[in-house]
């Protein structure tokens, strides 16, 4: 009769770092996103009008937004001044003036006269939000590229790639 046995080393840490993975993943993630929100905000930044008091640059921000399970992470760059809507989207079109006295908050009717005073001088958006993520991206995708490598080396133990 032949027989073959198998023995496997370092299973049982393999199963405990495997039993870890939710916390060690969020914890890579959560860096990775926060880092992208972090290089797309100060990109924004660079990006804004200055104008004359420097408020739109001024009002960009950053936040990071954790939801109750592992994947529920996600970052938004916001620029806080009331008018950035319009310098990002311009106001030369009548679908901007739905768009705009949908988001403002306050009463509907006088976010409508808002919208249609600002349409009314017709202004070309600038798009600087939109120029800094497509500026990004590859930055963005090298941190999330950075976090999986750091989650895979964790889980795998020591020497592990």
């Amino acid at each position: 009769m032949i027989h073959y046995e198998v023995v496997v080393e370092g299973l049982r840490e393999a199963i405990q770092r495997l039993e870890r993975f939710d916390a060690i993943a969020e914890r890579h993630l959560r860096r990775a996103m926060l880092n992208s929100a972090r290089d797309v905000a100060k990109t924004t930044r660079a990006l804004a009008p200055v104008g004359e008091t420097g408020q739109l640059r001024a009002g960009v921000d950053h936040e990071l937004l954790v939801g109750s399970s592992i994947g529920e992470i996600s970052g938004r760059v916001v620029d806080r001044t009331y008018y950035a809507l319009w310098v990002e989207f311009g106001t030369a079109y009548p679908s901007s003036v739905r768009a705009i006295a949908t988001t403002l908050s306050g009463t509907r009717k006088a976010a409508v006269r808002v919208a249609r005073t600002r349409a009314a001088k017709r202004t070309a958006g600038r798009h600087f939000m939109y120029r800094a993520f497509i500026a990004t991206r590859g930055r963005v995708m090298d941190h999330f590229g950075r976090a999986l490598d750091d989650l895979t080396a964790e889980l795998g133990g020591r020497g592990a790639h």
